[in-house]
């Protein structure tokens, strides 16, 4: 028994010996997980402050903002316009005053044009693409045809010739809309009305693209003054215009081209009610010796600083190498623009010089009554002081120019320009710019040659205006409520077109 006894207390106490080492190891082993733990934890942070401070493009932006990127991407990139914002943060307020004249656009930016940093610091993310209105909702657009206008449209204006002949459009004769509209532009008496009914408080701005001979510009400085003001003669500047001094002629060579395709009436009167008004035209152009022959002119005859004549090749951006004229062309000379000159500078580059190339929206920023005093918070988009009017005679660089003026398209009150068949018109596509412009609160209307007929473009579509023929097309902007007048005007018109047999 006593043997038995001692065998079981030496038993007792290995047992307690094995279990203490258990324990120990239980404890020893929950200690060193804590510790792991804790490091994990420890890396895993420092990873994160690496990805926020270092790598957050990567790691932050593509998290937070990948639901609205596509829609930012868009903005930056799309032409002319992007969808209409509503207001997020109604304590954002613009620190500018807005006269009626010029009320802000609250379309999106157009082609290229930039955001609006500041508004964009104070207020929270975008919304999704998907909630916002397509078009301003404060443009007072007419409503779309109705099936009955349609059908008229497609009697005054009938698809046939137009498909039969789009592939030699040169015959522009052949297709409706190109043979009734060629020289719609030139003598837009609607717009030379809407004018004479500006405040006389109110200074008139113009941009002229592609000026050429000067004449549309000199028309537009003589309708927009009062009568009283002589000296805005169109007749005495085409006189002088025409005078070439200390030119050699070579047998054949043509000096200066004095043709015109589409020439003004002069029928428009003066500005009855322009007493103090004060007027500015911008008259721009590429050609290096048409520019010096309008300035020989400008000086002679006595202008002053409201006839602005700049050198440049207006684009959809400003490029600072410059773009090649060709001087070789004659002073004047018509049916020439970028086309012509990158063809003709690459077969003979010494018949060129290098001029200076920027956008409108570049442009304006140059010069200080044009430059922009107010902007619209929710837009980004310059709103004030207004342009009431910009007009594009530039060979079939029209889109692109339309591209350049994104960010300051909310305040021209009114733009006119070219179709074509020919020139860079090829790469672009005219539903597209119609809807574009639509988005930045424009109306567009074919206009007709003979100044008293205007068919409707915009929510009044038909599928052969895409087939390109030559054709000219004025717009008003249904955004900018001192434009109202234009609008009203230009909507009668087309209202009074369809109603002729």
């Amino acid at each position: 028994m006593p043997l038995i006894q001692s065998r079981r207390r030496s038993s007792r106490r290995l047992s307690r010996s094995t279990n203490d080492r258990n324990s120990n190891t239980i404890v020893l082993g929950g200690f060193a997980t804590v510790l792991l733990s804790l490091f994990i934890v420890f890396v895993g942070f420092m990873l994160a402050q690496l990805c926020i401070v270092i790598l957050q493009p990567e790691c932050i932006h593509k998290g937070i903002s990948s639901a609205s990127n596509s829609s930012d991407i868009s903005a930056r990139q799309s032409l002319i316009i992007t969808p209409s914002q509503p207001k997020i943060v109604s304590e954002v307020q613009s620190t500018s005053t807005r006269s009626p004249d010029s009320a802000a656009s609250k379309s999106g930016i157009f082609l290229g044009a930039r955001s609006n940093v500041a508004a964009s610091q104070t207020q929270p993310p975008t919304i999704p693409a998907s909630t916002l209105p397509e078009f301003p909702t404060t443009a007072k657009f007419p409503p779309q045809c109705s099936s009955e206008q349609l059908e008229a449209l497609s009697q005054q204006l009938p698809a046939e010739g137009c498909l039969q002949w789009a592939e030699k459009a040169w015959n522009f004769d052949k297709c409706s809309f190109s043979s009734k509209t060629t020289c719609g532009n030139a003598n837009p008496h609607w717009f030379y009305d809407f004018v004479h009914q500006l405040p006389k408080e109110e200074t008139f701005r113009g941009i002229v693209v592609g000026c050429n001979k000067g004449y549309e510009a000199v028309e537009l400085l003589r309708i927009a003054s009062p009568p009283s003001d002589s000296l805005y003669d169109l007749e005495k500047w085409k006189e002088e215009f025409s005078k070439v001094e200390g030119v050699s002629k070579v047998l054949g060579e043509v000096v200066i081209d004095l043709s015109i395709e589409c020439p003004a009436d002069g029928k428009a009167g003066s500005n009855t009610g322009a007493s103090g008004k004060k007027v500015h035209v911008y008259c721009i152009d590429g050609m290096p010796k048409t520019v010096d022959q309008l300035e020989k002119t400008k000086k002679a005859l006595g202008y002053g600083s409201e006839l602005d004549i700049t050198r440049s090749v207006i684009g959809e951006q400003l490029n600072e190498n410059g773009v090649p004229v060709r001087i070789a062309d004659p002073i004047g000379a018509m049916k020439v623009g970028h086309k012509h000159w990158e063809k003709k500078c690459k077969q003979e580059p010494e018949t060129c010089t290098i001029v200076p190339a920027t956008s409108i929206d570049k442009f304006v920023e140059t010069k200080p009554d044009l430059k922009a005093t107010n902007t619209d918070v929710e837009s980004g988009l310059n709103t004030g002081p207004p342009i009431h009017i910009m007009s594009i005679t530039a060979e079939g660089s029209d889109y692109p120019i339309l591209k350049g003026a994104a960010q300051n398209l909310g305040r021209i009150q009114y733009i006119d320009f070219g179709y074509h068949w020919n020139f860079r018109w090829g790469h672009y596509n005219l539903k597209d710019l119609i809807f574009r412009l639509k988005k930045k609160g424009f109306v567009c209307y074919f206009t007709g040659s003979s100044g008293e007929e205007m068919w409707r473009i915009t929510d009044c579509w038909q599928d052969h205006y895409e087939k390109k023929y030559k054709a000219s097309i004025g717009c008003v902007n249904a955004n900018i409520p001192a434009a109202e007048p234009l609008l009203d005007k230009m909507e009668d018109m087309f209202l009074k077109t369809l109603e002729r047999k």
